[in-house]
């Protein structure tokens, strides 16, 4: 045994009279030869580990045997021509699924474990057998992109263990189907809205019972209220109108409020900073010293020092950073306004805004005059002032009508109101939209035929559209307002694999892929 400075060698020779041939099984005690090898195991007491052994080779005496001479078999924690002890191959297996090659080489140096290269460790992991996951009950499925728009994967979750079980080479019908007819038994599958797996289910396991999933579910409902704002833009911009005149009056207002202020003479509060200022200049002259005072207020010297020089605490700067920069409709208004009075440039409406509080750049107001019409000499009306309004984007009242009321703040629930108010179809959409909402969260599956002849009998396309889509997977989403399963479980997986393939460098291939994803199955085949 040689003890080094960061290495413990061990130098071994094997001993053992006899040896036996691993082709035929017959036993020899003839040496023909003996060579050197070095075998790495795992560390002990903070030292790298390196055993040079000494292997001796035998004479085969059978004579059918087709090896004339062979190397004695050692240890079974020493397989035959590895540079490395089993139990260290397993060990840097596991790391290496867990972690990945590069993050796992640079650990490597830290456990002062003998130097692998990231190629060594991805190949070890390569040679790792994916175990095949207990007969699932309940499933999970969803797809994934290999390359977004491109190329899609398929993974499946064991919803009731939260492990992934599989994945797919692709999203195809024939593929999942055929997985399905794989895995009998399963009783519960939890899906989006795709045809495609609806139809593999159907096909692979006949007797499951589907359940479509709930965000998606209120997604499409989101798309569908979208495409009807879209429709009617008049409304967005009236509602914009109105929503303008009430920030003038609410400015106006603040105005008057700040004029009053600035009337009455406040005293300054005093703040945490200014009372400790006056404690530490107070015991300083009364001559305690700074480490005294530093213990006896709980803060430190330095601070200590600081405030015995300073006569009085300065005032803190806050950031400008949260100031808002973009422009308001009001200050749009007297863009378009001064614009078309045809007497002043960009810059110099910027440097109007600029005087009135305003903190943006010159940039902004090139880009907001660029869509205003040419200068005429036509008088000026408040119409086509209104008109340079930009309206509420269908974006925004989407998620107005998505979100409760006691979830919005003040201003979004007065936009709302003006939405409702100039917006004839978001109104006699909205109640339905909620009530549809509210039996999702709430799991009224009772309330999904009524709400089905309300939603076609509105009137409103798309509401039509999206009930007739709800209608031809009733099954699926009578399911999902009756059963506590969904396909979030699956969304947090896919979040997890993204992660691990970028941790990947590239070099992530589907299979190497699924290994790593599949972790907690092949560390138990390791």
């Amino acid at each position: 045994i040689t003890y080094g400075e960061k290495q413990l060698t061990l130098v071994l020779t094997s001993g053992h009279p006899v040896a036996h041939c691993p082709l035929c099984l017959s036993s020899s005690q003839r040496i023909h030869s003996r060579y050197s090898r070095k075998v790495a195991d795992l560390p002990w007491a903070d030292k790298r580990v390196l055993m040079h052994l000494t292997v001796r080779r035998f004479f085969c005496d059978l004579a059918d045997c087709k090896r004339n001479v062979f190397c004695e078999r050692l240890h079974p924690a020493i397989a035959a021509y590895a540079r490395k002890t089993t139990r260290l191959a397993h060990y840097l297996q596991n790391l290496a699924l867990q972690l990945g090659g590069e993050r796992t080489a640079l650990l490597l140096e830290l456990l002062n474990i003998h130097l692998v290269s990231a190629d060594t460790l991805l190949n070890l992991s390569r040679k790792v057998a994916i175990a095949t996951a207990s007969a699932p009950k309940i499933v999970g499925i969803d797809e994934w992109a290999i390359r977004k728009g491109q190329t899609y994967a398929t993974i499946l979750v064991d919803l009731q263990t939260h492990r992934p079980i599989d994945l797919l080479p692709d999203a195809k019908l024939e593929t999942v189907e055929s997985w399905f007819k794989e895995h009998p038994g399963i009783a519960i599958v939890s899906r989006d809205r795709d045809t495609t797996f609806a139809e593999a289910a159907r096909k692979g396991a006949p007797s499951a019972i589907q359940i479509a999933d709930w965000w998606h579910l209120l997604q499409n409902l989101g798309d569908a209220l979208k495409r009807m704002l879209e429709m009617n833009a008049g409304g967005l911009h009236a509602t914009a109108v109105a929503m303008t005149d009430i920030e003038k009056q609410e400015k106006e207002k603040n105005r008057e409020q700040a004029l009053q202020k600035q009337m009455v003479v406040q005293e300054e509060p005093v703040g945490k900073s200014q009372v400790l200022h006056k404690q530490v200049k107070e015991l300083y002259s009364e001559g305690w010293s700074m480490r005294k005072i530093a213990k006896h207020l709980q803060i430190s010297r330095q601070t200590v020092k600081r405030y015995s020089l300073l006569e009085k605490v300065p005032k803190k700067r806050y950031s400008q950073a949260s100031t808002r920069r973009l422009l308001t409709n009001e200050q749009i208004v007297y863009l378009a306004k001064r614009w078309a009075e045809g007497d002043v440039n960009a810059k110099q409406l910027w440097k109007e805004l600029k005087q009135e509080g305003y903190q943006g750049a010159p940039a902004s107001i090139y880009r907001a005059v660029a869509y205003f019409p040419p200068r005429a000499s036509a008088p000026i009306d408040e119409e086509m002032l209104k008109k340079a309004i930009p309206p509420v984007s269908a974006r925004s009242a989407m998620w107005l009508m998505m979100k409760g009321k006691e979830k919005l703040s003040d201003r979004k629930q007065q936009l709302l109101a003006f939405l409702l108010t100039h917006h004839e179809q978001a109104r006699m959409a909205y109640p339905i939209a909620q009530q549809f909402i509210d039996m999702v969260k709430n799991r009224k599956a009772a309330e999904l035929d009524t709400w089905l002849i309300q939603a076609k009998e509105s009137g409103i396309a798309q509401l039509r559209q999206f009930a007739g889509g709800v209608q031809r997977d009733y099954q699926a989403v009578h399911a999902a307002l009756s059963m506590e399963w969904s396909n979030g479980q699956v969304e947090g997986q896919i979040n997890r694999l993204k992660l691990i393939k970028r941790q990947g460098y590239g070099r992530a291939k589907l299979e190497l892929l699924k290994k790593r994803v599949l972790y907690r199955l092949t560390k138990q085949a390791a």
